[in-house]
């Protein structure tokens, strides 16, 4: 039985690499010459399951100049043997898992604090962003902000953002709200304000979601060490450049989402 230790990331991207060599419910050898191409040009993959797996059965494929039936009935099978294993895996997990995840609100600081931001459309205009409720004068806020409860997420103007940037050195800030900090100051953005967010943590690690009138959500995961956006349709049940994040199917359990 695999464990969320030796499934990383990068070993799911690979089962999914797999996946799509054997749609067709058959393996040519132009698809194991693939599969070698992949994990020639991912060598990390190789250290771990299903990596090393694949790539002993696939050295010993190409030992030959050519590939024999037998050979690539054996590789489909292989597959085949992951995909079920990985499968197993998951649905046990998820099980567990859900019952462990824990949904909160999601809320900015409140720090007892009063910063004045420059605009930068204007140098010689600044805001005033009151860091206790996250507040600000500038016209974003008071037109589509002032309205949501004090420290929500939606009142997150740019100049809000700003302002928690300039004091990240005073407080230690969470690493989902240092990631949404510097989505702000890239975009040069505040926070949709028509977004619904919500913050759920499953094994100890939260995951923030934030959904609006698209049928598109934004989930923000830890993957593998690095706090990461991954964008999921919820009408046609695919994830953004197929990238998907760790525990994507118990995240879309718990959230009760397809």
């Amino acid at each position: 039985m695999r464990t969320t230790a030796t499934v990383s990331l990068k070993s799911r991207h690979l089962i999914d690499f797999c996946r799509t060599l054997t749609l067709d419910g058959d393996i040519s050898d132009e698809d194991a010459w693939e599969l070698g191409n992949f994990l020639n040009e991912n060598p990390e993959l190789c250290d771990e399951w299903p990596g090393n797996e694949l790539l002993t059965l696939i050295s010993k494929i190409f030992e030959n100049s050519s590939v024999s039936e037998s050979e690539l009935k054996q590789l489909a099978s292989k597959i085949s043997l992951i995909e079920n294993e990985f499968k197993i895996y998951n649905n046990e997990q998820i099980a567990k898992l859900i019952e462990s995840s824990q949904k909160y609100d999601c809320i900015l600081p409140s720090i007892n604090k009063i910063v004045a931001i420059k605009s930068y459309s204007n140098p010689d205009e600044s805001y005033s962003v009151n860091l206790s409720d996250s507040s600000c004068s500038c016209s974003d806020w008071y037109s589509q902000r002032r309205h949501f409860p004090p420290n929500s997420l939606n009142r997150c103007c740019k100049h809000i953002a700003y302002a928690l940037l300039k004091n990240k050195k005073d407080f230690a800030y969470p690493e989902w709200l240092k990631n949404l900090i510097d989505e702000c100051i890239n975009s040069k953005k505040g926070l949709n304000p028509k977004s619904k967010w919500t913050i759920i943590t499953i094994k100890n690690n939260p995951v923030i979601v934030s959904s609006g009138n698209s049928d598109w959500i934004n989930v923000y995961v830890n993957s593998d060490g690095y706090f990461s956006k991954f964008e999921y349709n919820i009408k046609e049940q695919v994830w953004s450049y197929g990238m998907r994040p760790y525990y994507f199917a118990t995240i879309k359990t718990a959230l009760g989402i397809k």
